[in-house]
């Protein structure tokens, strides 16, 4: 079963900050499929790190040039 890892580093020790697996399959009848997020997004996988994508960053439907 694949399963989406994310590790952190910090004053020279690695530890497991949050994982799930990358199946599809419900707990019930009804239920939304469990499982990792879909990572296309970006903010999806800023989400995922320990700092996350921060308080003021948020996606918009056009941005300036």
């Amino acid at each position: 079963m694949p399963v989406f890892n994310v590790f952190t580093r910090r004053d020279g020790s690695m530890r497991h900050f949050w994982s799930g697996e990358m199946g599809s399959g419900t707990a019930d009848p009804g239920q939304d499929p469990r499982g990792a997020p879909d990572l296309m997004p970006l903010w999806t996988i800023l989400d995922s790190t320990p700092e996350g994508r921060g308080g003021d960053w948020y996606p918009k439907l056009e941005y300036d040039r």
